[in-house]
């Protein structure tokens, strides 16, 4: 099982960016399924834009199942934008 996301409009991600593959099901835990994510986008030129609670929703939600790859996808896709020289990535600390 993998995600691969398109913003609407814009074609799916080019073959060479990385995709997140996770093998058989999505991790369970909250912490590394939000670590996973923030990855994968940072790999591909993306950063997650969501509000905090909005997150950690959606993280709890994975966990207990309640959300399909489709649907976070979707949900990656819409809290997600380009790293640009307008719109950086936050500094590390």
């Amino acid at each position: 099982m993998g995600l691969a996301l398109a913003r609407r409009g814009e074609p799916a991600l080019p073959p060479e960016c990385v995709t997140l593959t996770v093998a058989g099901t999505i991790p369970a835990s909250p912490p590394p399924a939000a670590a996973a994510i923030g990855v994968f986008l940072a790999i591909n030129g993306y950063r997650l834009v969501a509000d905090k609670l909005g997150a950690i929703r959606t993280m709890f939600a994975l966990a207990a199942g309640e959300l399909d790859e489709p649907a976070l996808a979707a949900w990656i896709a819409q809290n997600s934008v380009p790293i640009t020289s307008q719109n950086p990535a936050p500094k590390s600390r």
